[in-house]
């Protein structure tokens, strides 16, 4: 029998041969010679086992760890008849050949037909874990940020880094009011982004009218683009993803990743943006408007928001105060004591303000205090809210 593995499996001269173990009763032989030859189908079965277990069965290594085992290959060998020993041939058991040989093309058979159903079983696992992986990757369902793409081979390659960053280059040339010094590009994957500052919110400019040279540059290219106010500036994305053959196609069938990795992509640009512009002045200067400017632009990442809001309500800043406590109990469930005592912190600050008043409310009901609940929600209506005027905290 000619097996993947045969290499490792020990080859006997021929299957048939004489038995050489003594046994007491032909009875107990021949029971004997099957338990044997079971043990041995069974620690070939176990080994299969263990390859598909682990994701590839290329080898197939049988051992036996004792003389006991060792007999028991013995007994699938090939003995000559000359060499019995005398106390077998005196009880007169001999095993026959052709049984023999029958006896070893079965399991042979045996484990060649399962290490062909294990191979083909891990293929078929293994085209489903692909399938599986692609579907997950283009959902952008791999990671919180999706997963960073490539260039497509299907897009242009005036759409590629270097091509690309010429005809920006050849935008600033040409609109130079629009395009300042201070416009970037970003490469680093797909698609390439333009960034550059603003006196308009990207949904009120007029690209046509501003810088006619977009239309010629990049033309039907599914022009995007995203803003955001740091202070008093105005930051702008424009994002060309692009023409080819092909392409459309492609970006449907990742358009889930896609748009996670365009979201993640402005949100960092707009964490260093804050960054450069407010931290310090957070952290070391005492500015609470500062902390609440870094507190919006990490609002992704609710851990690090949370460290910027305490800063500024250590500097008595009542917004920071409120968004701490609606952070810490409404958004993440954390309706403890210091979550209270924020949420105080914040109507001590700011008396008047009725929505501290009803996030008290919510926050005192989460913790089983019905009465201070109902009473927070009654200084809320009293100063206006009226939706607040008959809500209760179910006691």
């Amino acid at each position: 029998i000619d097996l993947p593995f045969a290499g490792h499996f020990p080859k006997p001269e021929r299957c048939g041969g004489l038995r050489r173990r003594r046994v007491r009763t032909g009875l107990d032989s021949a029971a004997g010679m099957e338990n044997k030859r079971e043990r041995i189908v069974k620690r070939t079965v176990v080994v299969l086992l263990i390859g598909i277990a682990v994701g590839a069965l290329s080898v197939l290594v049988v051992t036996a760890g004792d003389e006991d085992d060792k007999r028991n290959f013995d007994a699938l060998g090939a003995t000559d008849a000359s060499a019995v020993d005398d106390e077998v041939k005196s009880d007169g058991m001999y095993r026959p050949e052709d049984e023999s040989d029958e006896s070893c093309e079965e399991t042979l058979a045996m484990v060649q037909e399962a290490h062909a159903t294990a191979i083909e079983d891990y293929s078929k696992n293994e085209e489903m874990v692909d399938y599986l992986s692609e579907l997950v990757e283009r959902s952008g369902a791999a990671s919180p940020a999706g997963k960073a793409m490539g260039f497509p081979e299907e897009l242009d390659d005036h759409f590629h880094p270097d091509s690309f960053a010429r005809a920006v280059e050849e935008l600033q040339t040409s609109s130079p009011d629009f395009f300042g010094d201070e416009t970037d590009v970003d490469c680093e994957e797909y698609p390439c982004i333009i960034e550059f500052q603003s006196d308009e919110r990207p949904r009120d400019i007029d690209f046509d009218d501003r810088c006619p040279a977009i239309e010629e540059q990049f033309g039907d290219s599914g022009l995007r683009s995203n803003g955001v106010e740091i202070g008093e500036d105005i930051f702008v994305q424009l994002i060309p993803t692009g023409t080819g053959v092909g392409l459309a196609e492609h970006l449907d069938s990742y358009r889930g990743n896609l748009d996670k990795r365009l979201r993640h992509r402005w949100q960092s640009r707009r964490q260093k943006l804050s960054a450069d512009r407010y931290e310090e002045a957070c952290m070391f200067e005492g500015d609470a408007d500062a902390c609440i400017q870094m507190a919006r632009a990490m609002w992704s990442l609710p851990e690090e928001r949370e460290v910027y809001l305490v800063l500024g309500c250590d500097e008595r800043d009542a917004r920071a105060c409120h968004s701490y406590a609606r952070s810490r109990c409404i958004d993440r469930g954390r309706c403890d004591a210091t979550s209270e005592e924020f949420a105080r912190r914040a109507i001590r600050l700011d008396t008047d303000n009725e929505r501290y008043h009803r996030t008290l409310g919510a926050l005192l009901c989460e913790r089983g205090q019905s009465a201070g609940a109902d009473a927070a929600w009654q200084r809320a209506c009293n100063l206006g809210h009226t939706a607040s005027c008959d809500r209760r905290c179910p006691g």
